[in-house]
């Protein structure tokens, strides 16, 4: 009869255990994402133009005090002729315009790759299965112990 009450014991500690540690912690396990981008940069110098677009001419004024070969004439219109130019790479597409343009350099900073990376981790539990030694007190007194046994963990180190 006491073999009896003692595993009704142990079973109802053992089932008061497990519903508490359900609804005090979450079950499953926890993700850990981590993301690296890495980015390149690209440095193109000199590119070349790949098409060439005139637009209508633009008019300045020059005056006199800017040009020292025509001292008789205050000012005089000056027809300058205007350009579209477009670049193009595989990285890039550049439109410029004006008089005498030209592109020296482009830098691309584009994201070349992004790593991520989950980790699952499995979520700690307090409850424990174990195999236990020691000294246990029994009906014949106090006596060494060897089995297996249930846990809780107060501490975690």
């Amino acid at each position: 009869m006491k073999k009896i009450l003692y595993a009704a014991g142990a079973l109802a500690c053992f089932s008061a255990g497990w519903l508490l540690n359900q609804s005090n912690s979450q079950i499953g396990t926890c993700f850990l994402t981590d993301t690296l981008v890495i980015r390149d940069t690209v440095t193109i110098h000199a590119p070349v133009a790949v098409e060439s677009r005139k637009l209508p001419a633009r008019i300045a004024t020059v005056h006199k005090d800017s040009v020292v070969s025509i001292p008789a004439v205050d000012s005089s219109a000056v027809t300058l002729p205007a350009v579209s130019l477009h670049y193009s790479g595989e990285l890039y597409d550049a439109y410029i315009s004006g008089v005498y343009p030209s592109l020296d350099s482009i830098k691309i900073h584009a994201p070349s790759s992004v790593i991520t990376r989950t980790i699952a981790v499995p979520k700690k539990t307090r409850w424990h299965f174990g195999i236990g030694a020691g000294v246990a007190a029994t009906p014949k007194g106090v006596q060494p112990y060897v089995g297996v046994g249930v846990t809780y963990s107060l501490f975690a180190f």
